[in-house]
């Protein structure tokens, strides 16, 4: 079935219908998340508006289940200050030079607090600091590392209290499902080392403007992190 808009038509398309009224992908997508489902059964489905992720809920019969949608070839997964990131390092038991390290590249202005009266592109920057940029993405990219942010990134979220075992994406004209482990094992395959970015895995953290000729009205927007999902369909 085409979907013309997304994700609205694809929810509309399944929304308040019963199981037997689904076309055979839509079927096939509800089965993975109830094992037992009758003909008669309705099914509800809602977005749930939190952070930068999409979640959508599924309902039938009073059993809710989870599930973070991707839609976009270039898919925002986080969005916020890059202290509140900082946070999560060290929650995770990053180290403070590794922190260090990490700030000194994300504001590319040779210092760790954004105070450089110099600042630079990423990629010029990061020329001057090939090491650095490989060591941070090794360490990113071990495999214990991933599979804490594949979990942070698309399957929890600080401002919801629920359980999100699904992805659920987009393919041609289509949508398919994942199981969280499924997809956890798919993205922590895609180790990413030596790029000239900041990645983990796949993901590709950025801020939100470089702001490079100091003008005050997006200044604000330099201290926002970005982690983005290019091209997603060339992992899962």
């Amino acid at each position: 079935m085409k979907y013309k808009k997304y994700p609205n038509d694809f929810i509309n398309s399944i929304n308040n219908k019963k199981y037997i009224e689904l076309s055979k992908d839509e079927k096939k997508l509800i089965k993975e998340m109830y094992e037992t489902i009758e003909d008669e059964d309705v099914i509800k489905v809602k977005k749930i508006y939190v952070s930068s992720k999409k979640i959508l809920s599924f309902n039938v019969n009073q059993k809710v289940r989870y599930a973070t949608l991707l839609s976009d070839e270039c898919e925002l997964l986080y969005e916020d200050g890059i202290y509140h990131f900082v946070t999560l390092l060290k929650k995770n038991k990053y180290s403070q030079s590794f922190i260090n390290n990490f700030l000194l590249l994300f504001w590319c202005d040779f210092t760790l607090n954004n105070t450089g009266k110099r600042r630079l592109d990423v990629s010029s920057f990061f020329k001057l600091y090939p090491n650095r940029v490989m060591e941070m993405n090794k360490i990113f990219n071990q495999t214990i590392n991933m599979m804490n942010f594949i979990d942070c990134l698309l399957f929890q979220d600080e401002k919801i209290e629920k359980k999100i075992d699904y992805l659920i994406y987009k393919d041609n004209d289509t949508f398919k499902i994942m199981s969280k482990k499924e997809a956890k094992i798919a993205i922590s395959m895609k180790k990413n080392y030596k790029s000239n970015g900041i990645y983990i895995g796949p993901f590709c953290l950025q801020s939100k403007r470089r702001n490079l000729d100091f003008n005050k009205k997006y200044e604000y927007r330099r201290s926002i992190l970005l982690v983005r999902w290019y091209n997603y369909k060339s992992v899962i």
